[in-house]
């Protein structure tokens, strides 16, 4: 325990808004994990809109409370000018952030044993914390300063979407997080290695698939909220190629034209909402092509059921340095659902794809040739091997098994007993 009756605290810096409606995406489920393993954990969302007073919420089931910071300046990299205006509005926005988790967190007599930073400009906040929460702090009574944990889950400072100059701005204060903070936590073994030589220490801390999840897809179980959209696929006519997720720049046009071109009995489905693609022929593609359907905003829940219904699960994204980088959460969904998957050839695809005994549990291209070649393949796969093969893998990861080392690092770092 972190004192004689109370569990072990987390502070966290979100790097997304909670949701209450539907936990989804690393960095929201490694603390609600952390909660359902006995730690208290404050939530703290980043801010979207100026709030005159803030918003809280608690689970009822666990000791785990979000709340909205009121009264701090909205803050978003791509709206922050790369230059001193940008730093000044950083540290404005920090300085109330950190003060209002401060006393959230005293209301509830919770002196964090590990403060959670999730991005990249929470370094100011960070610089704050570190002051409130010193050696000689009036609050740590004698108990050990907090461990400061930055969580990297993308590499934000190589995303397409910002400006060469806000690109750079990132990487500085991503520096002042990697030396500054105890421990770097990495979502892939890419973001790993460029950040060792940088980083105190650095640990592995992978996307994963929720528990549920595994359970919809082995169950074959379908919720209400997915029978409209699994009706409107079935009515889709066969082969049915399958892309979930939203439809974005990282999404390689190129390929996606091409498997059409080259197979015409096939339909291609977008199980998600169009987002900026940055590629007109693309754009033109996914409006008119009379094979194509995008299905707009699917609700998480709907997926397990949506993916059984695919004859073979794609993954194509761009090769650049933001997605050579990342590992992506649905390659772990479609494992779970059991059905054939064609991927680009990237690092974490390949080495996930390398812990199955089954050669063929993802089919990997590294060409739009060998992309069409991996999708027929799929599509004549008749080995129900490969089924088990993929469940199997998608179970080794996990949110939950991934929880359970995050859970002992910590407690193994703090010098902790486990809660109850």
């Amino acid at each position: 325990m972190s004192t004689g009756t109370l569990p072990p605290c987390l502070l966290v810096f979100g790097a997304g808004p909670w949701r209450t409606d539907g936990v989804v995406g690393s960095t929201r489920y490694h603390p609600w994990e952390l909660a359902r393993r006995g730690w208290r954990v404050v939530y703290i969302e980043p801010p979207r809109a100026f709030l005159r007073c803030g918003r809280k919420w608690h689970d009822p089931n666990l000791d785990f409370m979000a709340q909205t910071v009121p009264r701090v300046p909205p803050f978003a990299v791509r709206h922050a000018p790369p230059n001193a205006v940008g730093e000044w509005w950083r540290r404005v926005t920090s300085r109330t952030m950190a003060r209002d988790a401060w006393l959230r967190a005293a209301e509830r007599d919770c002196r964090p044993d590990a403060i959670w930073y999730g991005a990249p400009w929470h370094g100011c906040i960070r610089e704050h914390m570190g002051r409130i929460w010193s050696p000689a702090g009036a609050l740590n009574a004698g108990k050990k300063p907090p461990l400061h944990l930055f969580h990297v889950y993308d590499d934000l400072a190589e995303s397409p979407i910002l400006s060469p100059a806000r690109r750079a701005m990132l990487r500085r204060w991503e520096n002042e997080l990697l030396t500054e903070c105890d421990v770097t936590l990495c979502s892939s073994m890419p973001q790993l290695e460029a950040r060792r030589p940088r980083a105190r220490r650095v640990e592995l801390l992978q996307n994963a698939v929720a528990d549920d999840f595994l359970d919809a897809c082995k169950s074959g179980t379908e919720q209400k909220a997915a029978r409209p959209f699994v009706e409107r696929l079935r009515a889709i006519a066969g082969p049915r190629l399958v892309y979930g997720g939203v439809v974005d720049l990282r999404l390689d046009g190129a390929w996606f034209q091409a498997l059409a071109d080259a197979m015409p009995e096939a339909h291609l489905v977008f199980l998600g909402y169009k987002e900026h693609t940055g590629d007109a022929a693309f754009d033109r593609f996914l409006a008119s092509h009379p094979r194509v359907h995008v299905f707009g905003k699917v609700p998480y829940a709907a997926y397990p059921a949506l993916y059984r219904h695919a004859d073979v699960l794609l993954l194509a994204h761009r090769d650049m340095a933001f997605t050579r980088g990342m590992y992506p959460e649905k390659l772990n969904e479609y494992l779970a659902s059991g059905r054939p998957i064609a991927a680009r050839d990237f690092p974490e695809v390949r080495r996930i794809a390398g812990e199955s005994d089954h050669p063929d549990a993802v089919r990997l291209a590294t060409s739009g040739e060998e992309w069409i070649a991996a999708v027929r393949a799929a599509l004549a796969e008749n080995d129900p091997a490969a089924d088990g093969a993929r469940r199997a893998l998608a179970r080794r990861h996990a949110w939950s098994v991934e929880a359970d080392r995050l859970h002992a690092m910590l407690l193994e770092e703090r010098g902790l007993t486990r809660p109850g």
